[in-house]
């Protein structure tokens, strides 16, 4: 059994096994490296005397860890993934969280970017501003998405310098996202399929 948890102290989204979950306190391995920590949800590791423990909400139940993952998208959406369906209606944007969770610095940094920017702005951004368009290092969210980062205990201690690296990354690969990648090649092998037929000529 798997939880989707809340951490009340930094409203971080969470998928925890339910093993580590008792009266609303989850006991959480802080100094786990990214990697030992995945691997130590997946497998339901017994929490150690040495882990930490934080007072969490219980958003849903699933009965396994694909299960859980699946809904963790919903979960940074909606405050309870149980009456989710039932204020549907209410605008998306007043559910979103405070803070992203994410299991290490790329993760926070691209689920954050996923939910500020639609990818058709993204095409529109670079790092630097070249080609025309706008330079996302000159504007204010640059900070704000480095402050939100380091709000999540995981990456606390993340540096500019790693947090920028990321956002550039993700930037770049906005014309592959939305079959961005597939468009290209299909132009690029109509390009080759009609070059022979203009030589005949």
């Amino acid at each position: 059994m798997f939880y989707i948890v809340e951490f009340y102290e930094t409203q971080e989204v969470e998928v925890v096994p339910a093993a580590w979950v008792a009266d609303d306190v989850c006991q959480w391995p802080t100094y786990y490296k990214p990697d030992e920590l995945a691997k130590a949800i997946k497998n339901e590791e017994q929490p150690g005397d040495s882990w930490e423990e934080y007072r969490v909400r219980i958003l849903y139940k699933a009965a396994s860890y694909k299960a859980a993952r699946l809904k963790l998208p919903e979960a940074e959406t909606h405050t309870d993934l149980q009456t989710a369906e039932e204020d549907d209606d209410m605008p998306r944007r007043k559910r979103k969280r405070n803070v992203i969770g994410g299991v290490d610095i790329k993760d926070t940094v691209w689920r954050i970017m996923k939910h500020l920017f639609t990818n058709s702005l993204a095409k529109q951004l670079n790092w630097r501003g070249v080609n025309g368009k706008t330079a996302f290092h000159s504007l204010q969210l640059k900070d704000v998405i480095t402050g939100t980062v380091r709000n999540n205990h995981l990456t606390a201690t993340a540096t500019d310098q790693e947090v920028e690296a990321y956002i550039k990354r993700w930037l770049h690969l906005a014309g592959d996202r939305d079959g961005g990648r597939r468009e290209r090649e299909e132009k690029r092998r109509a390009s080759q399929h009609t070059r022979p037929q203009e030589d005949e000529q």
